[in-house]
């Protein structure tokens, strides 16, 4: 579903003002480069990658975090209610097990959810039982979701982001992402950059998304979508993709399983996990961003 201009706009406008920057530390482990010859497309992981936690505010950084961000929530957009912020961050999460456990069948082992329909869900219930006068709009649903998701889990771009994906643009790669994202997620780009993810070289249909599929990484069906699509529109083999993720198991074991050449992000260790004694490793470690570049791009200096 497409987002109109004014609309989009009032959900920059929220992201803008929730989001801080953050100087991440150094992951400990070894860096591993090594020149990857006929890479010809990079799909990315987004969170934990591309962009990194940010500072919480104090207020929603304790255990009482999602009760402190449901009341807040609920007072800016002067939605009125007798029940307890407990009870109601309790009630949202029950649903969004429920939403999960109904896309959770045999071949779905890692439900994903589209947290719009988790939050119409939450109100409708209340309204339901008369706990609040009227039920959200659609687009005032969206921006309860932004709103809450920036108060527990605000983001900011890892350092030397835009200027890599500017650099791989240029170089003509194609790019996509692999995400374990929300409707939201593709407009950090505009937020963040001032540029939509096209403008980057992403191409939005060369994009998975979680919550489209209703299933999440590490689901290498979300990956086998990815090989799918690059073979039928740019007929190019597993091997000549490179992903690049922050997590051993939800993004190096999967993409190595359908043939992806693999890298992995260690420049926030807060985010990035690796398995050494793991047989399978990743084709590359790095912590800068320029050092994917040297990795992938001829032209640049060696490894």
């Amino acid at each position: 579903m497409e987002l109109d201009i004014l609309h989009l706009e009032s959900l920059l406008d929220i992201i803008r003002s929730a989001c801080k920057p953050v100087v991440p530390t150094t992951a400990r482990v070894k860096n591993h480069l090594a020149k990857l010859d006929d890479v010809r497309a990079i799909v990315f992981n987004v969170y934990g990658t591309l962009f990194l936690p940010s500072v919480v505010d104090e207020s929603y950084a304790n255990e009482n975090g999602r009760e402190s961000a449901m009341t807040k929530v609920l007072e800016v957009e002067r939605i009125k209610t007798p029940l307890a912020s407990s009870l109601l961050t309790s009630r949202f999460y029950s649903l969004m097990h429920t939403h999960e456990d109904l896309h959770r069948t045999e071949h779905v082992e890692f439900p994903a959810v589209d947290i719009r329909a988790v939050w119409e869900d939450f109100f409708k219930s209340l309204k339901d039982e008369k706990l609040i006068a009227t039920a959200p709009s659609a687009h005032q649903i969206e921006r309860i979701a932004v709103r809450y998701e920036c108060l527990i889990n605000p983001v900011w771009p890892a350092p030397g982001v835009e200027q890599m994906l500017w650099r791989l643009h240029r170089g003509r790669f194609t790019m996509g992402l692999i995400s374990n994202g929300q409707f939201f997620t593709p407009h950090l780009f505009e937020r963040f950059f001032e540029q939509p993810m096209p403008e980057y070289g992403i191409r939005e249909d060369a994009c998975v998304w979680s919550y489209k599929r209703h299933e999440a990484k590490p689901s290498a069906r979300l990956f086998e979508r990815s090989a799918k699509w690059f073979a039928e529109n740019i007929s190019l083999r597993p091997e000549q993709i490179l992903y690049v993720g922050n997590d051993f198991n939800t993004d190096i074991l999967p993409a190595h399983k359908v043939g992806f050449r693999t890298a992995l992000y260690a420049g926030d260790q807060r985010c990035c996990s690796l398995d050494e004694h793991s047989a399978i490793q990743p084709n590359i470690i790095f912590t800068e961003w320029s050092q994917l570049l040297k990795c992938v791009i001829r032209e640049e200096s060696s490894c």
